[in-house]
């Protein structure tokens, strides 16, 4: 029998969207200010800085998300080759809400954890079969 092998490397739109879910679930609204996947359709042919590629393949997503004010904190999700950056970033111009801050690290650490769940089960479905 031929070895098999089930790779989970989460595509970047079910990172985001898995963001989104899990901030909801806190109590969080998050609205989609920028996508690089949306903004370079006009640019197709467009070189991946990271990899030298013809075509970039990496995602990078602007999240504004909102807690019970009407500030956003800045969540930037960044896909690249299978790696997954999540950044709160924080306006030195602007008080920030560190609760809301804070809140969403809790969030997103639990998406962290839920991909490398998957991740992990998948690698274990890889290794058993064969």
């Amino acid at each position: 029998m031929a070895n098999a092998n089930v790779v989970f490397e989460p595509g970047s739109d079910e990172v985001t969207r898995c963001a989104i879910r899990v901030l909801s679930e806190h109590g969080l609204h998050s609205i989609r200010s920028f996508d690089l996947r949306s903004a370079m359709e006009a640019w197709p042919d467009c070189e991946c800085p990271h990899h030298g590629s013809a075509k970039c393949t990496c995602q990078y997503v602007v999240l504004l998300v909102y807690g019970s004010r009407n500030t956003p904190v800045t969540v930037v999700v960044h896909t690249n080759s299978g790696r997954i950056d999540f950044r709160i970033m924080h306006d030195s111009t602007a008080m920030s809400d560190l609760t809301l801050a804070e809140r969403i690290k809790v969030a997103l650490d639990e998406v962290s954890l839920s991909l490398h769940s998957a991740s992990r089960a998948s690698a274990k479905v890889a290794s058993d079969v064969g």
